[in-house]
């Protein structure tokens, strides 16, 4: 079975001004890795200032603050464990295996992959950054939602009027704190994404650092409770003869509140 995808968290974004803060504290733990749902193994990971396109290791002992205009490379091997071997591995072709860096837009810095022995199972990976001169701004927040918490949550930003997504991140949790920084001033369509809710949709002018706070619903969670269960077909109902509707009442998302809605939540629970 091929591993077609991995999720890297607690990679910092290089801010102009701002301090390098180390990958592992004085205990020896680390704040980067991968889930264990990833089937992989995380390896040992660095970082570097690229000068003069050479490589300089940033020790963990140096009080170093990122500059404007500079390179920063951060740089990760993967591989499939041992108790993995034969049960999953790399793709043939390196471009079907993505990697996420969970809250930090993809607009934000530049991804390479490379196998590093003939047998193509150890994987490198760089990510490079080049800091900008002007920081722009930051739009964070909280989403909370429900079902799964390792389910990934995709919140992407699209200038209005654009189709092309300008800078995304992707974070985890029931409770998730999420941060896209280097944003620039403008007005966006917001696109929030969960496995099983409903998506959230709204447009948002950016004049400075904003804080916006999301709640996203279960599909079928009529009475947003957190359940899809029987209480929620009564309350369906109720609101189908009261002509009501609510985005969580429009359970086949055709924005209308009807007996289809009705028929599809009573599968959802039959199935759940």
């Amino acid at each position: 079975t091929a591993v077609t995808e991995v999720n890297i968290y607690g990679v910092i974004q290089p801010v102009a001004g701002e301090k390098f803060i180390p990958v592992y504290d004085d205990f020896g733990n680390r704040s980067d890795g991968i889930r264990e749902s990833d089937k992989l193994a995380f390896g040992y990971s660095s970082w570097y200032h690229i000068v003069d396109g050479e490589k300089v290791s940033i020790t963990y002992s140096e009080d170093v603050v990122f500059v404007a205009g500079e390179t920063y490379r951060y740089e990760v091997n993967l591989n499939v464990p041992m108790s993995n071997e034969g049960i999953y591995d790399f793709p043939v072709d390196i471009n079907d295996f993505h990697v996420n860096i969970e809250g930090i837009p993809a607009s934000a810095y530049t991804l390479t992959k490379e196998f590093t022995n003939q047998w193509r199972d150890y994987l490198k990976v760089t990510i490079e950054f080049t800091v900008p001169d002007s920081a722009g701004v930051t739009l964070s927040g909280t989403i909370t939602s429900f079902g799964d918490d390792t389910d990934d949550i995709m919140i992407e930003l699209i200038p209005e009027g654009l189709t092309e997504t300008a800078c995304f991140v992707i974070v985890t949790g029931n409770t998730a704190k999420y941060n896209l920084l280097n944003v620039a001033i403008g007005t966006y369509v917001m696109k929030v994404s969960k496995n099983g809710h409903i998506s959230h949709t709204a447009v948002i002018e950016i004049n400075e650092d904003t804080a916006y706070n999301i709640s996203l619903y279960l599909i079928g969670d009529v009475n947003v409770d957190g359940a899809i269960d029987s209480i929620d077909l009564v309350v369906l109902a109720q609101m189908i003869a009261a002509s009501e509707n609510t985005v969580c009442s429009d359970v086949n998302g055709d924005e209308a509140t009807d007996s289809i809605d009705l028929v599809i939540l009573a599968q959802l629970i039959a199935e759940s």
